[in-house]
C-alpha cells in the first residue's frame, strides 16, 4: 500500500492507462502526486527483490533452527527485517537500488522464519491438536495483512512527512517492541518455558514425538515421493496467489480502480478477513474430524 503512495502513478502507469474505469468525482487522487517517478518495471522490480531473497533462505532456516533454537532463529529472523523496514524510506531517497538491495536483505533474513517456527511447532504442539494450533499460528501473518493494510493506507493519507513513510516507521518500530516480548517470554520447547506447568510438560511431552537424534535427511526419497510431488504445485499456486494478491491488489486498486490511497489500504485488507476466517475455521474441523474419526489424518490433509 504504501509503495502505491510512493510511486507517481501518472508517470508509471502512462502507459497501462485505460478509461474503462474513469475517475469518479468522490475518489481523491492523493496518490498520483508521489516522490518516486519509476517505471512499471522498477516497481515490479521493488516488489518481487523480497521474494527472490526469501526463497533463498528456506532451508537454511530450518538447519539453523534444529541447531541453534527456533526462538533465536524466528526471533532474529523478524527483527532485523523489521529494523530494515525502518530504514525504507531512506534506502528509497537514495535510489531504487539501494531500495531493491534492501528488500532483498529483508527477504533473505525473513525467509528463515516460517521453518524456524515449523521447528519450534514440531517440539509444542500435541498430535491432537495440530491443525487447531498450526493454523492459530499461521493466521497471526494473515491478521497482520488486515490489521495493517487499511492502517497504513490512512498514514499514507496524512501530511506528515508526505504520509508513506510513517507505515515503515511505525511497523519497525513495533517489530522491536515484539522482539523484547518474543525474547522473553518465548522458549525453543516445553522443557526450556519458564512459564509452563508441570501438568501441562507432562501432556505435550506425551502427546508429542520427537526424534533426539536428528537423523540424514533422504532426499531422494522425498523429492521422488508422489505426495511432495503432488503437493509441490498446488503449494507454489497457493503461494504465488497469496503474494500476488498481497504485492499486486493495492497497484490494481490504484492505476486501474482509481481508489485512492485510505481506501485502496481497507479494499485490500478484505481478501485477508476471508483468508484468516477460514484458515482458522479449517483447523478446528481438521482437528474434529480426526478426534471424531470420521476422517483419518491423511483424508483430513488431503481434503483440507
Amino acid at each position: 500500500v504504501a509503495l502505491v503512495d510512493m510511486v507517481n502513478t501518472t508517470i508509471s502507469a502512462s502507459s497501462d492507462a485505460s478509461s474503462e474505469c474513469p475517475l469518479r468525482d468522490n475518489v481523491s487522487t492523493h496518490n498520483n502526486g508521489g516522490e518516486f517517478n519509476w517505471n512499471t518495471v522498477e516497481e515490479a522490480n521493488v516488489l518481487s527483490s523480497f521474494y527472490y531473497g526469501y526463497m533463498c533462505t528456506q532451508l537454511i532456516g530450518g538447519y539453523a533452527a534444529t541447531r541453534l533454537g527456533g526462538r533465536l532463529v524466528y526471533g532474529l529472523g523478524v527483527l532485523i527485517p523489521g529494523l530494515l523496514t525502518f530504514l525504507t524510506p531512506f534506502a528509497a531517497y537514495l535510489g531504487v537500488g539501494y531500495l531493491i538491495a534492501c528488500r532483498t536483505v529483508m527477504g533473505v533474513l525473513e525467509g528463515v522464519t516460517c521453518p524456524a517456527w515449523s521447528v519450534m511447532m514440531g517440539l509444542w504442539v500435541p498430535a491432537a491438536e495440530h491443525s487447531t494450533l498450526w493454523t492459530i499460528a499461521t493466521s497471526g501473518a494473515i491478521f497482520g495483512n488486515v490489521f495493517t493494510q487499511p492502517i497504513v493506507g490512512y498514514l499514507c493519507s496524512l501530511p506528515l512527512w508526505r504520509g508513506w513513510p510513517l507505515g515503515f516507521y511505525i511497523t519497525g518500530l513495533a517489530t522491536l517492541v515484539w522482539f523484547c516480548f518474543w525474547y522473553f517470554m518465548a522458549a525453543d520447547s516445553p522443557e526450556k518455558s519458564k512459564s509452563i506447568s508441570t501438568k501441562e510438560l507432562q501432556y505435550i511431552k506425551h502427546n508429542t514425538r520427537v526424534n533426539k537424534i536428528i537423523p540424514p535427511v533422504p532426499w531422494r526419497e522425498i523429492l521422488t515421493s508422489r505426495a511432495f510431488i503432488a503437493i509441490l504445485p498446488a503449494h507454489v499456486a497457493c503461494v504465488g496467489i497469496g503474494f500476488g494478491i498481497m504485492s499486486c491488489l493495492p497497484l490494481y486498486l490504484s492505476n486501474v480502480q482509481n481508489f485512492d490511497i485510505t481506501a485502496n489500504g481497507a479494499l485490500s485488507a478484505l481478501p485477508w478477513i476471508m483468508s484468516f476466517t477460514t484458515t482458522v475455521a479449517v483447523g478446528f474441523i481438521s482437528d474434529w474430524l480426526i478426534d471424531r474419526k470420521y476422517l483419518n489424518t491423511v483424508l483430513t490433509r488431503t481434503s483440507t
